[in-house]
């Protein structure tokens, strides 16, 4: 009989001790799931970029030129650079007073205030087209824009243009019907 109760016993503690183990090993692997998933969410959180609907990201590197729109994409750092553009309108005027003034058609000179209203299209190939020509800082900051038309007189040559065609009255009649 003393027998059967240390025999019982020693069963007893054999099924704790395995039990024992089993709860280490869960605890075990559970912490390392734990300590994974955090790995994830911390790898998530600094490689995913996303932006709203008014911005793009331009990943260049491995892989090549790669445009999201209102999107996310994966930038691995070693691999990858990214920049953002702004994709939002953007206003540009242009005035030009007395001597610099409009000349007309019928050679009268008129003070002339411009504004005109840029972007660049959300199209996965035009954002391709101005990151690679002039930049995504450049392309999203307006000072940058100005600089750039104004360089080149892009758009006082279109103000130029039409202002030949059309003399001082039909350019009063045009504007004040446009507004």
């Amino acid at each position: 009989m003393n027998m059967d109760l240390f025999s019982t016993h020693l069963f007893a503690g054999t099924i704790l001790a395995d039990w024992t183990t089993y709860f280490q090993g869960a605890v075990a692997v559970a912490v390392g799931l734990v300590f994974l998933v955090v790995i994830a969410a911390f790898m998530f959180s600094r490689l995913y970029r996303k932006v709203g609907p008014e911005e793009a990201v331009v990943r260049t590197g491995v892989g090549g030129l790669k445009v999201r729109v209102g999107k996310g994409m994966w930038v691995i750092p070693l691999l990858h650079r990214f920049e953002m553009m702004d994709l939002s309108v953007k206003r540009i005027e242009i005035k030009r007073h007395g001597a610099q003034g409009l000349v007309c058609m019928d050679n009268i000179r008129a003070d002339i205030e411009v504004a005109f209203y840029v972007r660049v299209s959300p199209d996965e190939m035009n954002i391709k087209m101005v990151a690679s020509s002039i930049g995504c800082q450049r392309a999203s900051e307006r000072e940058a824009l100005i600089e750039l038309f104004d360089a080149h007189d892009v758009l006082l040559v279109c103000v130029l243009k039409i202002g030949v065609t059309l003399s001082f009255a039909d350019c009063i009649v045009e504007l004040s019907t446009k507004l």
